[in-house]
């Protein structure tokens, strides 16, 4: 887990692991003006590398995380402001690549653009869908591998729509039912424990209660609850944070900072621990997910689909297509790492 002080710009990685907080250290400082867009694989095989917008240009920057520590940083490109980040995903079908997908505030159009090795390497038109369709995630509804597709929810109906995605395209879409607008997403993740399924767990905003529902060959196959949490507690993050492969569930008290994690399995949460407190000055920037052994597509796959989901925090900036910008300009966003740890739990 990736945490940012945003009064000070200081960023504070922390190992979970065993429902527990195993380690923390400090990663550097950036400026206030740069946000966090997303984590993912961008310079496989580990997936906690972490790109930055800069909120005054547009900019973006990718940081190397490796071992706790920054290993390298690059520019990469300047989008425009009418264009905001939707997430990232496997959308090229290259396994151990994580791709970022933009779209048109203006007029719903979305934009793949293909990263690797620290470096967008290609830029692709895929469609336009109405505003009054919002991104609601990504992950493998299709239960095709090495694939991560997209799920759309009307904000007029609350009607769900999948587009699946292979090398930059939509290859097809299908309805997959509607829920009520009291309910709404909290997350994806393999909570069934089937192999290349991506599930999904919506909350309810007046009760605080869960609802996992199991998708699999872009259907809804089944719908289970999974209990109750009172609503000044919120949603955080996805990630295997009791044992490798799990989707676990971790929450932060809105009043105190606390944290609880969730252990999932089979639809059901199987135990609960609480984790610690950290200064409400301190926000999760994202989790990811480094699986042991090596990044295997399965597990890079469900590492981006629990990493991928925060299109609300994205941030709308200015500037020419990423795709058009021709010279790089030199790392703006400098961390600087000899300074002292900014806090411990």
């Amino acid at each position: 887990m990736i945490m940012r002080d945003a009064s000070t710009g200081f960023y504070e990685i922390y190992d979970l692991g065993n429902n527990a907080i195993l380690g923390a250290g400090f990663l550097g400082q950036v400026g206030a003006e740069w946000q966090v867009a997303g984590v993912g694989a961008f310079n496989a095989p580990d997936t906690s590398d972490m790109i930055l917008r800069n909120s005054n240009t547009g900019q973006f920057e990718i940081y190397d995380i490796s071992n706790n520590n920054l290993t390298g940083a690059a520019p990469m490109g300047q989008v425009g402001l009418e264009w905001t980040v939707s997430g990232f995903g496997d959308f090229s079908s290259r396994t151990g690549e994580t791709d970022m997908l933009m779209r048109n505030s203006n007029n719903g159009q979305f934009e793949i653009y293909d990263l690797a090795n620290n470096a967008i390497t290609s830029a692709a038109p895929m469609g336009q869908v109405g505003l009054e369709w919002s991104v609601a995630g990504f992950g493998d509804f299709s239960t095709r591998a090495n694939e991560s597709d997209m799920l759309m929810r009307n904000s007029n109906t609350g009607t769900f729509e999948l587009y699946d995605i292979s090398n930059n395209q939509i290859t097809s879409a299908a309805p997959m039912g509607q829920v009520g607008l009291e309910w709404s997403v909290a997350g994806f993740g393999n909570f069934s424990g089937n192999a290349n399924e991506t599930d999904m767990l919506m909350r309810n905003k007046n009760t605080g209660a869960f609802e996992i529902y199991d998708i699999r060959n872009n259907q809804l196959v089944s719908a289970a609850p999974m209990g109750q949490v009172g609503l000044e507690w919120s949603v955080v993050g996805f990630g295997p944070i009791n044992g490798a492969g799990a989707s676990d569930m971790l929450m932060r008290n809105s009043n105190t900072g606390a944290f609880e994690v969730y252990d999932i399995a089979s639809n059901s949460i199987t135990s609960a621990a609480g984790m610690g407190q950290v200064g409400l000055e301190w926000s999760v920037a994202g989790v990811a997910a480094d699986p042991p052994g090596g990044a295997a597509a399965v597990n890079v796959q469900l590492a981006q689909a629990m990493a991928s989901y925060a299109p609300a925090n994205s941030v709308v900036h200015t500037g020419p297509p990423a795709a058009e910008t021709a010279s790089l300009p030199g790392s703006t966003a400098p961390l600087v790492a000899q300074v002292p740890r900014a806090t411990s739990i």
